[in-house]
């Protein structure tokens, strides 16, 4: 009995020690941030020096209109004047200014805090800037900034309001970042972005916010082509491979509806469906005419100019058919077929018109798209037109 409580007031200790051990090496591994202050990183970028920090906390605003460097005339200033929507004035009052301040330094600063403002705005980088990791306490300014070369802000956190608007970039990597609010244009980012799936879909929840829907439709259809073009054609399961049906069905949405942002690509798309069943149906014997009269008066309907557009075809074996009167025969013109696979897309048969035994199931198919199509097309427009 003593040698079974000595044995657990021995574990017991030994269970002690090692938590301790444990906090201990938890609490070394913690970074330690150094102070720099921001006009110590502002006089090496005036004297053209490269900047490389890590585990800093930047103390002071870091603002590149304190130094004097060289100036190159501002291109979006003069777009924007010669638009006609802005004056002098106006640009000032928005932090657009007639020059750029040139930046030759490497700036590199990673895992880093940034305790006030960033202001880099009205600027033209050479070289490359990585804020990697970088955790931003306050403002964030890159208003009419120029890139020249690769801008990395992987990982980096943005707590307050970050402003990109008027942007040009090279080329940029937004991996992995978290942000409350970016005022950006997705034209500056579109061919030049670098970053995962969650930070599109924080992009496009952003741009909803703002009330930029378009730019919210354009992020999300890139995100779904980027996410289509990542499937495979084909899945390979233990015995069979199978071909890949989400990819087939992105394949269909971008088609008919642009993933759920384009609404009149339907009317693409059904167009394409009814032309092509109808040489289908006029080039095989595929339905008949149940009545004449009805068939007759559709057709005087169509304008005569629009006639001239088609040309008559001599078809040898037609798909569909005018029963005339004192005959068995059936002729049938591009138009009978062109109005069936209509009536039959839209779902709206008349009754006048038929399917052939042999080919009801080509019918059921064209009625299953164009029922789907056009589904989708409501759903899509109201999607656009009626936002949150």
């Amino acid at each position: 009995m003593r040698t079974f409580i000595f044995l657990c007031l021995l574990f017991e200790e030994f269970h002690v020690r090692f938590l301790v051990l444990t906090t201990m090496s938890t609490i070394s591994l913690a970074t330690e941030y150094r102070d720099v202050r921001a006009s110590e990183i502002l006089k090496q970028i005036e004297n053209g020096e490269d900047v490389n920090l890590t585990d800093c906390r930047i103390i002071g605003e870091l603002n590149l209109s304190e130094i004097e460097v060289e100036t190159v005339p501002n291109p979006k200033y003069s777009e924007l004047l010669e638009s006609g929507f802005f004056d002098g004035e106006d640009l000032k009052r928005y932090g657009v200014n007639k020059d750029l301040k040139v930046v030759e330094s490497n700036i590199k600063i990673r895992n880093s805090i940034f305790e006030n403002d960033l202001d880099f705005s009205n600027a033209l980088f050479n070289k490359s800037l990585f804020f990697v990791e970088g955790n931003f306490t306050s403002t964030v300014n890159f208003l009419c900034t120029t890139f020249g070369d690769f801008a990395s802000f992987i990982g980096a956190t943005f707590g307050d309001s970050s402003y990109f608007l008027n942007t040009t970039f090279k080329s940029i990597s937004l991996y992995g970042i978290d942000f409350e609010e970016m005022w950006v244009r997705w034209d500056s980012l579109e061919n030049s972005l670098v970053f995962d799936g969650l930070t599109y879909v924080k992009l496009v929840r952003n741009f909803r916010n703002l009330e930029q829907f378009e730019e919210a439709d354009a992020a999300y259809y890139q995100y779904r082509k980027l996410r289509q073009a990542e499937k495979s054609w084909i899945l390979f399961q233990k015995e069979w491979p199978w071909i890949s049906f989400p990819k087939c069905g992105d394949i269909f949405m971008w088609l008919t509806c642009g993933y759920g942002v384009k609404p009149f690509r339907a009317f693409g798309f059904g167009g394409l469906i009814v032309l092509s069943f109808s040489f289908f149906y006029r080039g095989w014997p595929a339905i008949s005419l149940r009545s004449e009269e009805k068939i007759d008066r559709i057709c005087r309907l169509l304008p005569e100019r629009l006639q001239r557009f088609i040309p008559t075809i001599d078809w040898p074996n037609p798909g569909i058919s005018r029963l005339e009167p004192n005959k068995h025969t059936q002729k049938v013109s591009f138009w009978d077929a062109f109005y069936f696979s209509m009536v039959t897309f839209a779902t709206i048969g008349y009754g006048d018109w038929y399917p052939k035994d042999k080919f009801r199931k080509w019918v059921m198919i064209e009625g299953f798209l164009g029922w789907l199509t056009l589904g989708l097309f409501l759903v899509t427009l109201t999607n656009v037109t009626i936002r949150p």
